[in-house]
């Protein structure tokens, strides 16, 4: 999408209503802040997909059985296939101790719902 105040020619917008599937007389009732949220909504909900792909790919790379007399590799990680650097938060520790920091919340004297 081009900067604040600048315009896009009407093909751009109905190639992005069709790469994105949104309906065209749907397009035709958003605001352009709608529109920019919807297409970020739509290539936030690809970006999950192949995450979710290459946790998939990752389990059956990783637990293939080996070819005789092939080594074991290291572990392939989803990051890795998708290209980008396995950070902080995405580790295994990192996750357990977000979800026990959110646990602990709900078990303090007086907290909604305990």
């Amino acid at each position: 999408m081009p900067p604040e105040g600048q315009s896009v020619p009407y093909d751009e917008y109905q190639r992005l209503c069709w790469e994105y599937d949104i309906p065209l007389d749907v397009f035709w009732g958003m605001t352009r802040r709608e529109f920019v949220l919807a297409l970020e909504g739509r290539a936030k909900k690809q970006e999950r997909e192949l995450e979710r792909l290459a946790i998939h790919a990752a389990w059956i790379i990783n637990n293939r059985t080996p070819a005789l007399g092939e080594k074991r590799r290291k572990p392939i990680t989803p990051a890795q296939l998708l290209g980008k650097k396995q950070d902080e938060t995405t580790s295994l520790e990192a996750s357990a101790r977000r979800w026990r920091d959110f646990l602990a919340a709900f078990k303090q004297p007086g907290a909604k719902g305990a």
